[in-house]
């Protein structure tokens, strides 16, 4: 080995050290009550490990609105490894997190030859507070996996600029086909190899004018990965409808501010990574004067790099990749409730991080010592985004913690609120949560989470009439909302109300026909209603989904003996009886015994 790969090497083992001790071990660290479930604790073919059958089910699976085989693989081989335990979970994320960089140091340094300045970048990167998102939240495993595949690829590519072949590029397209699997975030990836063929690696030289037949021959060349990119978004397309259409409350003119707005304020989070938060709750409009500034920042950043192109191109390249990167995310076309969030910037700011590092380089002029004030200032920057990032690891411990550190940093987060209000009720202080719900509500009315929640906390606490509004608002803010359709019903059913209840029942169940309870309460609806045989159906069916639904066997118990069908009625009486003892139930299990008996007693 080389004095110079002995140094590389040396550079990369200090690097992984560095950001482990900078995220820490994460010990006592839990899942998040927000998507984790999704993606790990509330999945029921993520919990089952890796299977066959889990296998396919990921690769067509569009749960949690996102294609992502290669993610739901990958949490899967961490279940089958080490269980639930949130912790190791985190460690694999962490341990993506330096493999990705090492890797940019590694791609960087053979596409520019720049040892320290391509060490800078991938310290920062590996440094950076506005990526704890990314690399401490278990669901946000794409993001890593994602970075690991993206930064692959800018190896390969450097490897097939140095000496083009099939092969190589077959190489080059098979990496990003894999990342496409983790995140279509990296859709952007073909444009990003094009700015790269412009700097670091030459293939299209820009002085003294463009090279126009060389920059339509590398257009060309990257068509199959364009090819790629126009299938994965497709793909995203399908996947996200549910959450574009809630998207779709905000008008366009709203949505291109706050996407103009985001990009400064991004903008200024790397430069000055204070007050993140899992929530950056969009303003539905912002006023014009922050529109318009924000518009003419970027136009001015964006002109100044192109007019020094020529003789400066690492800024204009760092600076479209910045700009590049985030449009899949940059809310044009709004996914979720998000103004804004860290997660985006995770690769997005590779390119602020190239600018820096090369245009600091540029603009210090020589003087003795440069080399080692430079080292210095460097070294100050690294430990502060290290001592930054391991504070801000501290805020992804549980879900309180998130939540209130969410709150801390806006008082006025609708979501932040509406979510400390579940935590609330989750730990029995049902008031502070309906306190919670309103305050939410107050400040955005559109939130059907928030509606049915206030809706359904006040049906607990016997206030079906005053539960009935938020109820109404959630259904009608989402048509498809099964389970405030399920709520409404037993609202109705409190208000005596059959019929209507009888028809939310209904609704819910044609939504979800999956929903075990909803399916149990049309069918005791129906039963109450004097239509037993039309309540087998349901009651059968929520058994079906629930085997261990000890109320539903019991129901369907009830339906058969009305309808003189003893021997279905003492199965499935004696079914519910033996859950109810598994379960401990006692008093129902008493129950029951004294309906069998009673029905055994009445038999000729």
């Amino acid at each position: 080995m080389t004095a110079r790969a002995k140094l590389v090497a040396g550079m990369c083992a200090a690097l992984a050290l560095a950001t482990v001790l900078a995220y820490g071990s994460f010990a006592a660290f839990e899942f998040v009550n927000w998507d984790d479930n999704a993606y790990v604790t509330g999945n029921a073919q993520v919990r089952a490990g890796l299977t066959l059958e889990s296998a396919r089910w990921a690769i067509t699976a569009t749960d949690a609105h996102n294609w992502h085989p290669l993610t739901w693989l990958s949490h899967m081989l961490d279940v089958e490894l080490f269980g639930l335990d949130p912790v190791a979970h985190h460690r694999t994320n962490l341990a993506l997190h330096v493999a990705s960089s090492c890797l940019l140091l590694l791609a960087f340094l053979r596409m520019t030859g720049a040892l320290w300045r391509s060490a800078f970048v991938a310290a920062l990167f590996a440094l950076h507070p506005l990526h704890v998102e990314s690399v401490a939240w278990v669901a946000e495993r794409k993001d890593v996996l994602s970075a690991l595949c993206f930064t692959l690829v800018l190896l390969l590519w450097a490897r097939y600029a140095e000496r083009p072949s099939a092969s190589r590029y077959a190489c080059v397209l098979a990496m990003f086909a894999v990342g496409l699997t983790a995140k279509p975030m990296l859709v952007t990836v073909p444009a990003v190899l094009l700015l790269l063929d412009v700097w670091p690696l030459g293939r299209l030289r820009l002085a003294p004018t463009i090279d126009r037949p060389r920059a339509g021959r590398l257009a060309l060349e990257k068509l199959p990965l364009f090819a790629l990119s126009a299938a994965a978004s497709v793909m995203t397309v399908v996947a996200q409808q549910t959450a574009i259409s809630f998207g779709a409350r905000y008008t366009f003119a709203d949505r291109l501010g706050n996407a103009l707005v985001s990009y400064v304020r991004y903008l200024a989070g790397t430069f000055w990574p204070t007050d993140l938060s899992i929530s950056y709750w969009h303003p539905s409009g912002w006023p014009a004067s922050a529109v318009v500034g924000s518009a003419l920042l970027l136009a001015a950043i964006t002109a100044a790099t192109l007019r020094v192109v020529r003789t400066r191109p690492f800024l204009a390249v760092g600076w479209l990749i910045f700009l590049g990167m985030l449009v899949p995310v940059i809310g044009v076309v709004q996914v979720g409730e998000q103004a804004m969030a860290d997660r985006y910037m995770y690769l997005p700011s590779i390119g602020l991080f190239v600018m820096l590092a090369w245009g600091v380089n540029a603009a210090v002029p020589e003087f003795p010592g440069r080399a080692r004030a430079l080292a210095l200032a460097a070294g100050a920057l690294l430990l502060a985004c290290a001592w930054l990032t391991h504070a801000q690891v501290q805020v992804w411990r549980n879900s309180p913690v998130l939540w209130q550190h969410a709150r801390a940093v806006d008082p006025e987060n609708p979501l932040a609120l509406e979510v400390l209000g579940v935590l609330a009720e989750q730990q029995g202080r049902q008031v502070e949560a309906l306190g919670f719900y309103r305050r939410a509500i107050e400040i955005d009315p559109r939130r059907q989470n928030s509606q049915y929640n206030l809706g359904n906390l006040l049906r607990w606490f016997g206030r079906p009439a005053e539960a009935l509004g938020p109820l109404l608002e959630a259904v009608r803010l989402r048509p498809d909302f099964a389970v405030a359709y399920e709520a409404l019903g037993h609202v109705y059913r409190d208000l005596g109300q059959s019929q209507a209840a009888l028809q939310a029942f209904q609704r819910s169940v044609e939504l979800n026909p999956k929903g075990a309870n909803a399916q149990y309460n049309l069918g005791i609806e129906l039963l109450q209603a004097g239509g037993a045989r039309d309540a087998l159906g349901p009651l059968d069916e929520a058994a079906r989904l629930r085997p261990d639904f000890t109320m539903a066997f019991a129901a369907l118990a009830e339906a058969h003996a009305v309808l003189g069908e003893r021997d279905a009625a003492v199965a499935a009486g004696e079914r519910a009886l033996a859950l109810a003892r598994a379960q401990g139930q006692a008093e129902l299990a008493a129950q029951i015994e004294a309906f069998l008996a009673k029905l055994r007693a009445a038999s000729p």
